[in-house]
């Protein structure tokens, strides 16, 4: 039978979120542009994701295996992560994490990217943040199991669903679970494409 997928509770399973998560982005097109150094992702993005995982608890919805191997973050509609929260989270290791050059490049892929999330929807909807896989999990059929809980919801409520890929192969995977692109836009100085699909509430 397989493993169920329930809502995170407890902020001491974010590191074991975080180290499932930068296995599965490890050779992201985003991160490598960030972080270009091997060595530098595989130390810097178990921290990253864990800080995901923290403000996913504190400002919305993370759903996991029990193993804590496969994960969905999700922001609430409306909510937008205050300064406050990002401490608590742990924003401040930030730029010593990524270091000088990965930090600026990632607060300018930030904006572009947050720029565009609010064009394509300035109305409240829910953002679906990270979805990964361990690699040793991949292929399970968990990545539609872990994000069905909220598209369920927000279907039932009337409220839309986004995300982001920069990885062109995963357009098809979302397509599958009713998503369409809104937007394709390039994140500038970076030679990095991405993708805005959209969920709407009639799925």
């Amino acid at each position: 039978m397989p493993p169920p997928i329930e809502p995170v509770k407890d902020a001491s399973d974010a590191s074991l979120i975080g180290e499932a998560l930068a296995e599965a982005f490890h050779d992201a097109p985003n991160f490598k542009r960030l972080l270009p150094e091997e060595a530098h992702r595989r130390e810097a993005l178990p921290w990253f994701f864990a800080f995901t995982a923290r403000l996913g608890l504190i400002y919305g919805e993370v759903h996991a295996t029990p193993d804590r191997a496969a994960a969905a973050v999700w922001m609430r509609p409306g909510r937008s992560v205050g300064f406050i929260g990002a401490l608590r989270a742990g924003a401040l290791a930030m730029p010593f994490r990524f270091g000088w050059n990965g930090f600026r490049r990632s607060l300018e892929l930030t904006s572009t990217i947050e720029e565009a999330r609010h064009r394509a929807h300035p109305e409240p909807h829910w953002y679906l943040v990270a979805l990964g896989v361990a690699p040793p999990q991949q292929g399970k059929g968990l990545g539609p199991r872990l994000i069905q809980p909220v598209l369920d919801r927000a279907g039932d409520s009337g409220v839309p669903c986004y995300l982001e890929t920069f990885h062109e192969d995963n357009v098809a995977f979302y397509r599958d679970n009713g998503f369409a692109v809104v937007l394709e836009d390039q994140a500038p100085g970076l030679d990095l494409p991405f993708w805005g699909m959209t969920r709407e509430p009639s799925h």
